[in-house]
């Protein structure tokens, strides 16, 4: 599993980036979702799933907490070795 922020996502500064930071995690480099499947097949890797944070708050939380959810251009990505 593998999570990443989208790589135009980086400059915005919402709570979650700026909390982020102050714990010593500033989000400095991310992927363009469309990359991704390339980058792992040449080290070896399937992907398997690429969801953004706010359609996994959709599946993964109660209705309402997920209309306000808004993410900070976060992906979960599966892949499996090949």
């Amino acid at each position: 599993m593998l999570h990443y922020i989208e790589h135009h996502h980086i400059e915005r500064h919402t709570i979650l980036h700026v909390v982020a930071t102050r714990v010593g995690e500033p989000m400095r480099f991310g992927w363009e979702a469309s990359d991704l499947p390339g980058w792992l097949s040449r080290r070896g890797f399937e992907l398997l799933s690429d969801h953004d944070d706010e359609a996994l708050a959709r599946v993964l939380f109660p209705p309402a907490w997920a209309e306000g959810f808004g993410g900070a251009g976060g992906r979960i990505a599966v892949a499996r070795p090949v």
